[in-house]
């Protein structure tokens, strides 16, 4: 009876034929990691990426795609105010908690003009691998790539340039307030 299915398995074999396998190499993700980019395989240090084309669903504001879906990083929202995003935690120890953004390769003071429906994905540079961006990458650093040019240099020089007319106008205007309170005791 062995013999029986012994040969029975050989003829069955012999019948398949031989069959070409070639083994499919696995693609290799490639994470930006700013002066760059590396194999994901290869990466020590902490990078988060959101791919937002391949998202479920689609939101109205970028930060709705980073909440929840990177670890460490916290999504502050209050209504009728721009969410705020803490990568190294609340209480950082520089003032100014926000992390810097880096849009296409260009700094912009904010995410939120930006079109989510305009964006590729988002890379959250963490801890060692933002040290490469120096004092403002110390909050950590978001990388933001464009599905195209949509936002060029020029219009990253304007948003800057009115961040910081605002930035100017807001101390001017602290530095009447104090002068007026100082007047009328």
């Amino acid at each position: 009876m062995k013999r029986i299915l012994y040969f029975a398995t050989l003829l069955a074999l012999a019948a398949c034929g031989t069959q070409n396998y070639t083994p499919v190499e696995r693609q290799k993700e490639a994470v930006n990691i700013g002066y760059g980019t590396m194999d994901a395989d290869q990466m020590t240090t902490s990078v988060s990426t959101v791919a937002i084309e391949d998202a479920p669903v689609t939101y109205n504001d970028i930060t709705d795609y980073i909440k929840g879906k990177v670890p460490g990083v916290t999504v502050v929202s209050n209504p009728g105010q721009e969410p705020r995003i803490y990568i190294r935690g609340i209480n950082s120890n520089l003032s100014e908690n926000q992390p810097m953004y880096i849009l296409d390769g260009t700094e912009i003071p904010s995410i939120g003009n930006l079109n989510p429906n305009d964006i590729h994905s988002i890379e959250v540079l963490k801890d060692a691998s933002a040290s490469i961006y120096g004092v403002r990458g110390g909050n950590g650093v978001l990388l933001i790539t464009s599905k195209g040019a949509y936002y060029t240099q020029m219009q990253a020089e304007e948003a800057r340039q009115a961040e910081k007319a605002a930035a100017k106008a807001e101390k001017a205007a602290a530095k009447a307030a104090k002068k007026a309170a100082k007047g009328k005791k």
